[in-house]
């Protein structure tokens, strides 16, 4: 499974997966967990949105306010 966690409360770890589904994964099945070195963001994404829409973005993905 690729995905980026958003939460590990509790006895399972909750993943958003690249469609932006989440999926929670009981932590007792999860054998290894690794960093990935490539992002599940699509390539030249940034490239399509203007200079003010990618920082608003990045901030929202950061949990703060724009």
């Amino acid at each position: 499974m690729i995905g980026l966690v958003i939460d590990r409360k509790g006895d399972h770890l909750a993943v958003a997966d690249s469609k932006g589904k989440t999926i929670r994964v009981p932590k007792a099945d999860i054998e290894v967990e690794r960093v990935s070195d490539v992002s599940v963001m699509p390539e030249r994404l940034l490239e399509q949105l203007s200079l003010n829409n990618s920082g608003t973005r990045s901030a929202t993905c950061r949990g703060k306010k724009p």
